[in-house]
């Protein structure tokens, strides 16, 4: 990716980055923003890349925020304290940082935003605690258009963990915090779409369903319509709004294979999470297709799909 040439709005990022500030850049699908993030690594090769989910640091070559700050899985409250990380390794490895690049940002919740902030006052330079996200350059990246960040029904102190974060933050997102005013963001905006440069039909079709008007997004629906085929390749990959779908067509498919079906069954030590990603009892057969929902290796993360 980084033999691909950047075009000027890519170029002049790049350039306002390396002069330091706290940068937001933002971008629709297809405007370049991943292979500005490859560049970027090379222009700054000190900074760190961390982004939500284990397929989305792959992508950046980065790691998961989780995983880096060590931040607990249920929410985070702004005025509950973070416990010590324990690692010397990792205490290490936060205090080093100096520019902090966070991808897809608009999955990013926003307590999971303020625990970062939080991990970056703890671990830092002496004066740290008293600047947002520690003094350190913060680099955020992605799309509001897209993807939200996951909110669960569970509960927190009597009410929802939605409740919760618009009573504590503002919101669920990290431009509701007040951090996001505190950190002084400069927003660079690229908008050439280089992905569907060649196809203006499909392009067209994609910006309509990130507007409100209903007749272009019924014509961009017509036109998608207008090119579905009954004859689905074997290895397509079905996307679908809700879990009792997905579970009748994989349930499907699984009947198909006629190899021996092998049970395993979870293991659980300590808290119980009722909103796990998988259940506690998985049926496979050889040859069926899975999607690992958590990091296994540095070539097995959440979201690698295989046989």
């Amino acid at each position: 990716m980084n033999n691909i040439k950047l075009n000027k709005e890519q170029q002049n990022a790049i350039e306002k980055i390396q002069n330091g500030g706290n940068y937001i850049i933002l971008g629709k699908a297809g405007t370049g923003k991943t292979t500005l993030l490859h560049h970027l690594r090379q222009a700054l090769p000190d900074a760190v890349f961390v982004a939500p989910t284990g397929n989305a640091a792959r992508l950046i070559g980065g790691t998961t925020i989780n995983s880096l700050f060590l931040i607990p899985s249920y929410p985070f409250i702004s005025s509950w304290t973070l416990g010590v990380i324990s690692s010397k390794k990792a205490r290490k490895i936060i205090s080093k940082i100096k520019t902090l690049v966070i991808d897809e940002i608009s999955m990013v919740r926003s307590d999971i935003f303020a625990a970062i902030d939080c991990r970056l006052r703890q671990y830092g330079p002496p004066g740290a605690e008293r600047l947002p996200f520690g003094g350190r350059q913060i680099i955020l990246c992605g799309d509001f258009f897209q993807l939200p960040p996951v909110v669960t029904n569970d509960d927190v102190g009597g009410i929802s963990v939605g409740e919760a974060l618009e009573q504590d933050l503002g919101g669920i997102y990290p431009f509701d915090t007040p951090l996001w005013t505190q950190a002084g963001l400069e927003p660079i905006y690229l908008r050439t779409n280089i992905r569907q440069s060649d196809d203006e039909k499909f392009k067209t079709c994609l910006d309509a369903f990130r507007c409100a008007d209903q007749d272009r997004r019924l014509e961009a629906v017509n036109l998608l319509n207008s090119r579905v085929s009954e004859n689905i390749p074997a290895e397509a990959i079905y996307l679908c709004p809700r879990k009792n779908e997905v579970n009748i067509i994989n349930e499907r498919e699984i009947a198909k294979l006629k190899t021996e079906e092998r049970v395993f069954r979870a293991t659980i030590h300590g808290c119980y999470e009722k909103d796990f990603p998988v259940e506690t009892e998985i049926k496979l057969k050889l040859g069926q297709k899975i999607v690992i929902h958590a990091n296994i290796s540095e070539n097995a993360v959440n979201g690698t799909t295989g046989t």
